[in-house]
């Protein structure tokens, strides 16, 4: 056990077995002095970035926070936002299902239901709910990149089919994606998976297609290296 586990009293002799709460007591060293930056290196961030500029947040629902800002009326953003995502992941429903027909293993990418990934006038507003009900475990800002973080304990990642945008971790990264073109800012979208076991994470079928599409050099898509157990952020801390 750890030095920093041993410090830590459960409620009740009873212990938290939340992934928010493990999630906010493995990062929260990070937000004294912006050390951050030691996240974000390990990541892929460049060694000269300053660590003054580089931000964290938790629990981040960054198109819902954008809408209220802008007036907090989702309407107006429906057809712009289902627009913005035809221009980026015109052919993303289509990857999809190619990942589907070669893979072996169908528990998490089942098959697709018609509304799944397409976004026609009759999904636009479902499509702009999903997006505004997006929320990201882990965020790291950086002057040239949003590290975008899922953390896992226990919990299964999300898929639900009634969704237009069905699979958690894609859904996390084409909000972050749409989010960042509406403020026109052109800083890179890196995903980051967080969990008890990187062998495990790996064998999920969000995080396979994920990982095939960067080596296609195709969005959405995540690097091995940022696959990170909890023992990888402990390492970390200041």
């Amino acid at each position: 056990m750890t030095e920093q586990n041993e410090e830590h009293d459960d409620i009740l002799g009873i212990p938290n077995r939340t992934e928010n709460w493990k999630t906010a007591f493995y990062f929260s060293p990070f937000f004294r002095n912006h050390e951050a930056v030691r996240v974000a290196q390990r990541l892929g961030e460049p060694e000269g970035t300053s660590a003054d500029n580089v931000h964290i947040e938790l629990f981040w629902k960054g198109m819902r926070d954008y809408v209220k800002q802008m007036g907090g009326r989702q309407k107006p953003f429906e057809q712009s936002f289902a627009d913005l995502y035809r221009r980026h992941f015109n052919s993303l429903r289509q990857e999809i299902l190619e990942f589907i027909d070669n893979s072996c293993r169908r528990r998490t990418l089942n098959s697709l239901k018609d509304r799944n990934y397409q976004v026609s006038p009759m999904y636009e507003g479902r499509f702009a709910d999903n997006l505004i009900n997006t929320e990201i475990d882990i965020v790291i800002q950086t002057p040239s990149r949003l590290f975008i973080g899922e953390a896992k304990h226990e919990m299964s990642f999300g898929a639900n089919a009634d969704l237009v945008l069905a699979h958690q971790l894609i859904r996390q990264y084409v909000m972050a994606k749409l989010l960042l073109d509406r403020l026109e800012s052109d800083k890179e979208v890196i995903p980051f998976v967080v969990g008890d076991s990187k062998k495990r994470l790996m064998d999920v079928e969000q995080v396979k297609f994920m990982i095939e599409q960067g080596k296609a050099n195709r969005e959405p898509g995540l690097k091995e290296e940022n696959i990170l157990c909890w023992d990888d952020i402990e390492k970390l801390h200041p």
